[in-house]
Parts: structure tokens; sequence; C-alpha cells
């Protein structure tokens, strides 16, 4: 129960930094939040909205809005994020089940994605 709480709490935050950005030149195509039980890990993916872009610039664009908004975003740091090509074997295969435009939250839960166990996405 709590840590089902907690993943809602940062799909909210995660949902809210999408608005943030679509409003500021970053303008994510896809942002993925996931919880990997197996390695104990948690990624934000951040897709950018064209296949040329600089890493750097996104980090550097993106640490200053969580810095500055650090109110509405307690929970997600820069180091939390990773810059990813929708070329990616993981973000592939989420694009191939679902097709979502606009801004819309997905979540899958207990799932096996390319050979990888999801606890929370």
């Amino acid at each position: 129960m709590g840590a089902t709480a907690l993943v809602a709490d940062k799909f909210a935050e995660v949902s809210e930094l999408a608005r943030v950005l679509a409003g500021d030149d970053l303008n994510p195509r896809a942002m993925v939040y996931a919880a990997y039980s197996d390695a104990s890990d948690e990624k934000l993916l951040l897709v950018p909205a064209t296949k040329k872009f600089d890493e750097r610039e996104i980090y550097r664009k993106l640490s200053l809005i969580l810095a500055r908004q650090r109110d509405k975003f307690p929970s997600i740091d820069v180091s939390d994020v990773r810059v990813a090509s929708d070329e990616e074997p993981y973000i592939k295969g989420l694009s191939s089940l679902f097709r979502v435009e606009g801004f819309s939250t997905v979540t899958i839960s207990k799932s096996v994605l390319n050979g990888v166990y999801i606890e929370h996405a």
C-alpha cells in the first residue's frame, strides 16, 4: 500500500513535469517513469521531440527547471532522468503496445517487457 502511494505521487509529479516541459522548448515526445523491482532501480525516461538532440542541453535545461520549481517536484532529481531515444527497446516496446496523443497517463504493473520485469511504469 505504501509503495503504491509513493508510485502514485511520483506519477503525479512526472505528469506535471511533462506539462511544464511542454510549455518550454524541451517539449518531450514521451516521458516514462519506470520502477524495476528486480534491479531496485527507478528511472524517468525522457524521449525528446526530435530524433537529433543535444543530450547535455536537455540535462542543463531540465536541471534549471527542477531547481526553480523544487516545491513542485520534490522527489524528482535530474539524476533520476535518462534521455532516451525512441529506438530504445523499452520505448519501442511501449510504443507498440500503446498509442497515446496529448497528455495521458498509462500505467502497467507487474509486467515483463522485452525480458525486463517492470514493477510499475
